[in-house]
């Protein structure tokens, strides 16, 4: 049996290499519990072994049970000879003499409907279907799983299904089951009924990691959370199995800990602002704040977008989603080893290493740079955007301590609890964790004591005046948004289905879903994930597999989403977001530029309404407005409109070409593809040509003027020379009537 490696309380690190979870299924944090048999229901009678065993070395013994199998079919996938029945017998071997699947039995083909589902295998009466495939061949080098291949085998009315996506479909269509296992002898796939299918969910473990590598304790977190006793028994609901039970605890423990999160943000920012400062190296960066050329807002945004980059390069890695297709896999441990976050965030965890060096900063640089514009030699793509050298200049001109970067990658990556560390789950973090975090940087002051040497945030008074009280930015709940989307966009899709039937893909690409107050993009990530699901569905004609969602994803950001708001720290909070959404290997960020956007959407104008020039209720009078001051701006807006006045030569013909042409090169700015960096980099530069163009600032400031006489200020009438009369003050003769 290969050694086990205690775990200590104190430090309960999530290290399940060969275990990976899609789309929030479980979280690591609830796996990391169920390994250390911390879970519920995990005594050695709960898993059906006999009194006077131990249940660690009854997972040693099976440990070694599984390995006969494993060469086997280990042995005939080399020599190009794993058949689905090699796959097979390999796959029900290990479920039977391993996880303890004794009731597993062959199926033939189950029908429900006019819809047919040759699963193969299935366990305690059915509610556990079991799908498997024949192994791919490995490629370049590279071990690939089939589990998203397409097979006529397993298909229905000539539609061809991969064993993922059968498996998901029969437990859509199936009441009695809500757990199912995939398998093409490589990875073993659990996966769960996902009705909705808003992104695809499962929990997949490396078996070839696993065996070859000897990685015990994944085997044993494997077996602890996929034997059979695990999903229920024969005459109960399919509800009622530890799986659920499990799965509704990590949801309502909230062990992504979202109060700590905002803590850990702010603390990692404090711990950068000041290690920045107080670096004695960074000359030039004290003298800026000194002489004024960077203010401490803009240094605190460019602290923020240091952090943004931290949580993107994460979430990425953690997902398996940096790294372009066909990178070797020298190139990605040379990454993982030598220049990766995680690298940072496991040398976090020891104390020693926060040191005063500063060579932890420099390898991150080469990282910052190698994705801004991309980097074969460590597998980087280039994704420009929030890692483009606009974004961050006077933070990458400077030098940072170990001690420092560790402090802050230390306090966004692990969470102390009464049972030691955990680990952040960065890879499955929701739209409600950022919006929480949102909230919370929205409280931020910033404060830089004279000498600038130091970094801190406003506590008490001194906080009145932060972006969440003068912008009245709240947080939604995402049980109000899924209601919103239940009502309001799923009937929109549907009647765009409905009526495209002939390409209802391209049809769902041109709905447009706006959020005229987005704040960190909430209800525009889960409009995403609605819509990108139903993309994915019809592109895969089918269940989508990982990478058909994240594409279909991609498309839906940079096409579908549109969002305004008030405050520019939620503006670039939101277009992080998507871009984490969005990420797809080997492809820049989006163009997001045009799409999210600072503005009050409580204050606008269109072409229409602005050919009408602007109404006398424009002029009613306000909060702190007086009455015949405004009596009289109504009065003159009248006249002038009689007249066709003032407002008319700003709405000339000229005025309505010019509309026309702005909404043409948006249009087209739109429809330009955005597969490569230098073609995104070719649609920022087309974008500040155009905010630039005469066109556009004209219609600007023609909007801007319609929208000011809704809000100009009505003083009170002075008093004319004598006394006698009144007379406009010449704020008020301003007013655009």
């Amino acid at each position: 049996m290969a050694p086990r490696r205690k775990v200590r309380q104190r430090e309960a690190q999530l290290a399940f290499e060969a275990l990976s979870i899609e789309g929030g299924l479980i979280s690591p944090e609830w796996l990391a519990r169920v390994a250390q048999l911390d879970a519920g229901q995990q005594a050695e009678a709960d898993y059906r072994i006999p009194k006077g065993l131990n249940l660690r070395d009854e997972i040693g013994r099976y440990w070694r049970i599984a390995q006969a199998p494993w060469t086997d079919f280990a042995r005939a996938w080399a020599a190009g000879s794993a058949t689905r029945p090699v796959a097979e017998q390999f796959v029900t071997a290990l479920l039977k003499d391993c996880l303890g699947f004794g009731s597993l039995v062959e199926r033939e083909p189950v029908t429900k409907g006019e819809r047919t589902y040759p699963i193969g295998w299935s366990a305690l009466e059915g509610r556990v279907p079991v799908v498997t495939v024949a192994p791919l061949p490995p490629a370049n080098g590279e071990t690939r799983s089939a589990l998203d291949e397409l097979s006529s085998e397993l298909g229905d009315a000539g539609r061809r299904r991969s064993a993922f996506g059968l498996a998901q479909e029969y437990l859509n269509a199936e009441e009695d089951a809500l757990w199912a296992v995939a398998s093409d002898g490589l990875t073993l796939r659990l996966c769960r009924d996902n009705a909705s299918l808003t992104r695809p969910a499962w929990i997949e473990a490396d078996l070839d990691r696993i065996f070859r590598e000897e990685r015990y304790s994944d085997f044993a977190a494997l077996w602890l959370l996929a034997h059979e006793t695990r999903f229920g028994a024969p005459g109960q609901l399919a509800s009622a199995c530890h799986l659920e039970t499990w799965r509704a605890a990590g949801r309502e423990e909230g062990t992504r800990a979202r109060e700590f999160l905002r803590d850990g943000v702010e603390e990692a920012l404090e711990a950068l602002g000041k290690g920045f400062l107080a670096n004695p190296d960074n000359h030039a960066l004290r003298a800026a704040l000194h002489d004024g050329k960077l203010s401490a807002n803009d240094y605190f945004q460019e602290l923020l977008r240091l952090v943004y980059r931290l949580i993107f390069l994460l979430t990425a890695e953690e997902r398996n989603l940096l790294h372009p297709a066909g990178v070797s896999d020298a190139v990605k441990a040379r990454y993982a080893l030598g220049y990766g976050v995680r690298r940072l965030r496991d040398r976090a965890v020891k104390r020693s290493a926060h040191d005063r060096f500063g060579d932890l900063w420099e390898g991150l640089e080469i990282v910052l740079r190698g994705v801004a514009t991309g980097e074969p030699r460590l597998g980087l793509p280039a994704l420009g955007g929030l890692f483009a050298s606009s974004q961050c200049p006077n933070l990458d001109a400077a030098r940072l301590e170990n001690r420092a970067l560790l402090t802050a990658v230390f306090r966004l990556s692990w969470l102390k609890g009464d049972s030691g560390l955990a680990r952040v789950n960065w890879r499955d973090m929701g739209p409600e964790e950022l919006g929480s975090v949102y909230e919370s940087l929205l409280e931020l002051v910033p404060v830089i004591p004279p000498d600038h040497r130091g970094f801190s945030f406003a506590t008490g008074d001194e906080t009145k005046g932060n972006a969440r009280k003068t912008t009245g930015s709240y947080y939604t709940p995402d049980s109000l948004v899924q209601v919103l989307l239940d009502s309001a966009l799923e009937p929109v899709i549907q009647a765009t289905v409905v009526s495209h039937p002939e390409d209802p893909v391209e049809a769902l690409l041109k709905l447009s879903i706006v959020d005229p107050a987005c704040g960190s993009g909430h209800f525009l990530l889960a409009a995403a994930e609605r819509l990108a699901g139903h993309v994915a569905r019809f592109q895969a004609n089918g269940t989508p597999s990982g990478e058909q969602y994240r594409h279909a994803m991609r498309q839906v950001v940079s096409r579908c989403l549109f969002g305004v708001d008030l405050n520019p720290m939620a503006v670039e909070l939101c277009r992080v977001s998507l871009w984490m959404k969005a990420v797809e290997p080997g492809r820049p960020l989006s163009f997001l530029d045009s799409h999210v956007q600072r503005g009050n959407a409580l204050l606008g104008a269109t072409p229409e309404l602005m050919k009408k020039g602007i109404p006398d209720a424009a002029f009613e009078p306000i909060e702190g407005d007086d009455k015949k001051t405004a009596s009289l701006l109504k009065k003159r807006n009248k006249e002038v409109s009689e007249k066709q006045g003032l407002f008319d030569t700003f709405w000339s013909k000229e005025a309505g070409i010019e509309t026309v042409q702005v909404a043409r090169a948006v249009a087209e700015l739109d429809a330009a593809p955005d597969a490569d960096l230098a073609a995104v980099v070719g649609k920022e530069a087309r974008w500040e040509e155009l905010q630039a163009s005469d066109a556009f600032r004209h219609q600007r400031f023609v909007a801007d003027t319609w929208c000011a006489a809704f809000v100009w200020p009505k003083p009170e009438l002075e008093s004319a020379a004598g006394g006698k009369q009144k007379k406009a003050s010449p704020i008020v003769e301003a007013a655009p009537t």
